[in-house]
């Protein structure tokens, strides 16, 4: 009668510290050995829903291409980065078709093997160098882009205050130069800042086992006010501080890296029309071309045209 006293007052207590301890230990250790086990399945189910996105890219291009006539001169000439985004513009592909994990959406046109390929930056699989570079150049191209557009909109609002342009800013990770003086003018750091942190550092590009990384520039005074006027070029410094000094420039107008002939020179101060006039007309002072298109760093052979 005793024994089912004490088992009856024992029900009344509840758990004892102990056993609760117990159980908070169990849950624990099955929380180390499923959580990772979950994670692992949610990162391959993202990868399998950004891959049936691709796929589903590419059968919308091929679609496209006959009706076309912009879209074939595009793949023929090479200029495939503006593939996806002319796919998008015209509805074939929506926008919401994005990566589950956040990746940036490329078209490439693959050198190596031939052909308008869609990739994206965090599911690139086993892929060539030079595709690698191709996506590196124009993950930060488009970052930089979008940044610099978004930018160039919202000081370009005149229903916008002056306090709600900052805001705004702010929310970007951009913000004006001049903060109390004259608000058109962006502040370079600040908005390679915001490139910066949203791929994660700079990208990478590979050239003869050397690693060079890509970064955007927006000169704060002579550039005209359109994402058109970013310049990107690449150098040796991985951080994000003010090395102006390029070792290759990038011209989005032809899609092709050019080296600069004797090491590397500074950008500083210029604007991407004077840059992209000295790509054309600079020379060393022996006479030959300051800077030099370098084709393989995309896969072609030096000398060859886009494909």
């Amino acid at each position: 009668m005793r024994a089912k006293k004490q088992v009856a007052r024992r029900g009344r207590q509840g758990f004892t510290l102990v056993e609760v301890i117990v159980v908070l230990v169990i849950l624990a250790v099955l929380a180390a050995l499923l959580i990772p086990s979950m994670v692992k399945w949610i990162d391959k189910s993202h990868e399998k829903i950004c891959q049936v996105n691709r796929s589903d890219i590419a059968r919308f291009y091929r679609a496209a291409l006959p009706l076309e006539p912009e879209l074939q001169r595009d793949s023929q000439n090479g200029q495939a980065d503006k593939v996806l985004p002319f796919l998008r513009e015209t509805g074939y592909v929506e926008e919401g078709m994005k990566c589950p994990d956040g990746g940036t959406y490329l078209s490439l046109y693959d050198n190596v093997n031939g052909g308008v390929i869609f990739v994206c930056s965090k599911h690139l699989g086993d892929v060539s160098e030079a595709v690698k570079n191709q996506v590196n150049t124009g993950t930060i191209c488009e970052y930089g882009s979008s940044a610099l557009k978004n930018y160039i909109d919202i000081m370009g609002d005149d229903t916008l205050s002056k306090d709600e342009k900052q805001k705004r800013l702010k929310e970007l990770g951009i913000e004006s130069i001049f903060a109390n003086k004259d608000p058109s003018l962006i502040n370079n750091e600040s908005f390679r800042k915001a490139v910066y942190e949203k791929n994660g550092g700079w990208g990478e590009l590979k050239v003869d086992g050397q690693t060079f990384y890509v970064q955007p520039y927006y000169n704060t005074v002579k550039q005209d006010k359109t994402e058109n006027s970013l310049v990107i070029f690449a150098n040796t410094n991985p951080n994000n501080s003010g090395n102006w000094t390029a070792n290759y420039i990038y011209n989005r107008d032809d899609g092709s890296w050019y080296q600069c002939a004797t090491g590397s020179k500074s950008i500083n101060g210029k604007s991407w029309s004077d840059i992209k006039y000295d790509l054309e007309n600079e020379k060393t002072s022996s006479g030959s071309p300051q800077w030099v298109k370098v084709d393989k760093i995309f896969g072609l052979p030096d000398g060859a045209e886009g494909a």
